[in-house]
């Protein structure tokens, strides 16, 4: 079984959160990315709050691997080398050594084809060619895990992040193109705006917990919902 990379093991994010005050965290000052392994909570390390999923960082070629690569070609240009020397000394011996008959024309030409002469390749049959072959894996492909990374639209913006079923569920973002009321705890209501953004956590098609932010980075709200027990269709809510 193939070894699953760093990549598909773990998750990066940024931090983009500020305290009460308005000061940025430090890992938000900083722009550091963090590496968060896949199935925990999808946090800051330092506020502890939803940060903001960024691709991996690219990754450079180990020195040690750069050497390995470097020392394999130059075996390989030597033993090439030393074959072709070979070679050559090997032709101006069998030279040496033949005499030409009186015709050299001819015989040398038939000698040289001779030596030089190959097997034509097997030509498969029709039913040969239908046959799998040895070792192959012709098996059908597997189904697609019941979570994966999707783009979906609904009428009042865009969502980029988790789905199961079709539904928002794990960690994901939503871009919002209208008025709308997003969430409600206790006797708290939220809204959003066009041009904001929720960044956190979603459950059965609904938010858990996450931060909003308007259309220039900023956090307006921090929401704690809770997860629904049955699953919500985002499509039955409606731009005010």
């Amino acid at each position: 079984m193939a070894k699953a990379s760093e990549r598909d093991r773990y998750e990066y994010g940024v931090c983009i959160n500020r305290n009460k005050d308005g000061k940025p965290c430090p890992k938000c000052e900083s722009k550091e990315v963090q590496k968060i392994r896949k199935g925990q909570d999808f946090i800051c390390e330092e506020c502890k709050e939803p940060m903001r999923k960024v691709p991996p960082p690219k990754s450079s070629a180990p020195m040690g691997m750069i050497k390995g690569i470097i020392v394999a070609a130059v075996i390989v240009l030597g033993l090439g080398a030393y074959l072709l020397i070979s070679n050559i000394g090997k032709d101006k011996a069998l030279t040496s050594t033949v005499t030409a008959p009186e015709n050299p024309t001819v015989q040398v030409g038939d000698t040289v084809k001779q030596m030089v002469k190959t097997e034509p390749e097997p030509k498969l049959q029709p039913e040969e060619q239908s046959k799998p072959l040895a070792g192959k894996d012709i098996s059908k492909p597997t189904k697609p895990k019941p979570t994966d990374r999707w783009t979906k639209t609904y009428s009042f913006g865009r969502y980029e992040g988790d789905l199961r079923n079709g539904i928002p569920d794990g960690q994901g973002t939503m871009y919002y193109t209208c008025r709308i009321q997003i969430a409600k705890h206790g006797r708290t209501t939220y809204y959003a705006e066009a041009g904001d953004t929720f960044v956190g956590t979603w459950g059965n098609g609904d938010i858990v917990n996450g931060n909003l932010y308007d259309r220039k980075n900023n956090q307006k709200a921090a929401i704690l919902a809770g997860k629904r027990p049955n699953p919500y269709d985002l499509t039955k809510d409606k731009c005010e």
